[in-house]
């Protein structure tokens, strides 16, 4: 089975479950939405209200937030002789994983500590400008020019981060991630070219995986979809059982909630865009409510961690 990814070429957290699918060797197939709003492949086809990329569909089930889309990859393709894992076996071990670790490792520094300081660094002053001025109104302004003044204080920021990363990868050199050297190059300091002494763990880990991504994406082509062509697809797929989800009554009490309620999902944060529906299920890694668009009803996954719901 093949999954639909919602996804554009500037972001780098599309690239990461891109890559996540061709570790796991899932069959992928992108439509590809633009970087700034409006997109009505989202909002009137799907019926989603949240605006960050990217979105994964499974059928009639829609996952949100990079971090729980890779779970729902790693528990709807589990590993064996056909899928690969990106949670592998704890050195020593046949059974254990650092699964948990992983998660927050990557969503919590990541994705959003070392991921925002390198924002500062290198987007601004790069990115096309309408792309800057739809960020702008999302987080309030953009001050660009006092960003740069700041870039080597800023630089200092990112060395230290990647002291971390440097320490640990000496001592884990099988380490797994789906960052590359482009989601930061070109900016004026150059903290990796300059860096090849001081971070070289991180630049050999960076080539390693740079070559290993470069040959499954050969092996693995990607076959991109019209939003009409995955709508067709998207309609007539299944959704997962609502009890691989379940629903935990102390949470739903915990939150006022009962099955059926109807209920707003925002994330925290800038683009806080609500996404509205009946509640189908619900546990302590994510909350599953049904939505309607052109595509038809579906079933959309939010996360737990970093989402709000509420009743309506």
């Amino acid at each position: 089975m093949s999954v639909i990814l919602y996804r554009y070429d500037m972001s780098p957290f599309s690239k990461k479950i891109s890559h996540v699918c061709l570790v796991k060797k899932n069959p992928q197939r992108w439509v590809t939405v633009s970087p700034i709003m409006p997109r009505s492949e989202i909002t009137d086809t799907l019926g989603i209200g949240h605006r960050r990329i990217p979105i994964l569909a499974i059928g009639r089930d829609v996952y949100l937030d990079t971090s729980l889309i890779a779970s729902a990859l790693e528990r709807r393709f589990s590993a064996g002789n056909t899928y690969g894992t990106i949670f592998p076996p704890r050195k020593g071990s046949t059974s254990c994983s650092d699964a948990a670790l992983m998660k927050i490792f990557s969503k919590w520094w990541a994705d959003e500590h070392l991921f925002m300081t390198l924002v500062q660094l290198v987007l601004w002053d790069q990115a096309p400008e309408p792309f800057v001025a739809d960020r702008a109104t999302l987080l309030g302004g953009i001050p660009v020019e006092e960003l740069k003044a700041k870039r080597p204080a800023t630089t200092s920021k990112v060395a230290a981060q990647f002291a971390l990363l440097e320490a640990q990868l000496a001592d884990w050199p099988n380490f797994l991630c789906v960052w590359s050297k482009e989601n930061w190059a070109g900016s004026e300091n150059q903290l990796l070219d300059e860096g090849m002494t001081q971070f070289p763990h991180i630049c050999a880990w960076m080539d390693r995986m740079e070559e290993h991504i470069g040959a499954l994406e050969a092996a693995q082509p990607v076959t991109r979809l019209t939003s009409d062509e995955a709508i067709a697809e998207i309609a007539k797929g299944d959704v997962e059982p609502e009890d691989v989800v379940g629903f935990q009554e102390a949470e739903a009490a915990r939150l006022g909630f009962k099955r059926g309620d109807l209920v707003s999902v925002v994330i925290d944060g800038p683009g806080n865009i609500p996404t509205i529906g009946p509640l189908i299920a619900l546990n302590q890694e994510e909350i599953v409510i049904e939505i309607e668009g052109q595509a038809g009803v579906l079933r959309c996954h939010f996360p737990r961690v970093f989402f709000t719901a509420t009743k309506v």
